[in-house]
């Protein structure tokens, strides 16, 4: 990231625990206790509004779910850069990106699921695949975001290795957690068409943005499939 022209906390881009496929068992003892740790990159801060920053991954003709990459609280309507891991091709084709933005963060976050005006292109125009190894666009409060409609069954499932997050499970890999995860980072979990991808014991909605779950404690207001 630093290599990109991020610095200080834009430059950090961590995953507590990263799985390229099988199953993953944890077995923390939740928010008072160890639990995975990682951050996701912060562009800009000091404003008061949270945007929070979500890739498509289109290879080829195939488009995986929305997968959260950073954070901005910018300050004014000056444009600002964001960042995102470069996806290798799994099959040859060419890789493409659609850029989300959501508001809000932590128990307010608000995920990008069904159709809504999220994507800073319009439909049919994603962002070319770039030669180094972070992503990089820009962009503003002033952006006017465009209609964008998420898969329920993505055709994609990416095998990602460097993306920020608490748990970021890639190639279909399945997460079994006897707890919570830590609070206020980024858990990218990949959904099945057919079974679920994280199970637990217990869950708070900042986590559970966008993929398919199951779990015993479901907090008032969430649903286990998002």
């Amino acid at each position: 990231m630093t290599a990109a022209g991020f610095t200080g906390y834009a430059a950090f881009d961590m995953a507590g625990i990263n799985a390229l496929g099988n199953t993953v068992n944890e077995n923390s003892t939740g928010p008072t206790g160890p639990a995975p740790g990682g951050q996701e990159p912060i562009f800009v801060t000091g404003g008061a509004t949270t945007y929070e920053y979500w890739a498509v991954i289109c290879d080829g003709a195939n488009c995986a779910m929305p997968m959260r990459f950073g954070q901005a609280v910018p300050t004014g309507t000056g444009a600002y850069t964001i960042g995102w891991p470069r996806y290798a091709s799994q099959t040859g084709s060419t890789v493409t990106y659609y850029i989300l933005r959501t508001t809000g963060a932590g128990y307010a976050l608000s995920a990008p699921f069904g159709t809504g005006n999220w994507s800073l292109t319009a439909a049919g125009t994603p962002y070319a695949q770039c030669s180094s190894f972070i992503c990089t666009t820009t962009d503003s409060s002033t952006t006017t975001l465009q209609p964008y409609s998420t898969a329920i069954s993505p055709a994609l499932i990416p095998t990602v290795w460097n993306w920020p997050g608490a748990v970021v499970l890639g190639g279909g890999a399945t997460l079994f957690t006897s707890d919570l995860l830590q609070s206020g980072v980024s858990a990218v979990i990949r959904p099945f068409k057919t079974r679920q991808a994280f199970l637990c014991r217990s869950a708070i909605p900042h986590q559970l943005g966008c993929m398919w779950c199951a779990c015993r404690e479901i907090p008032p207001g969430i649903t286990t499939r998002r």
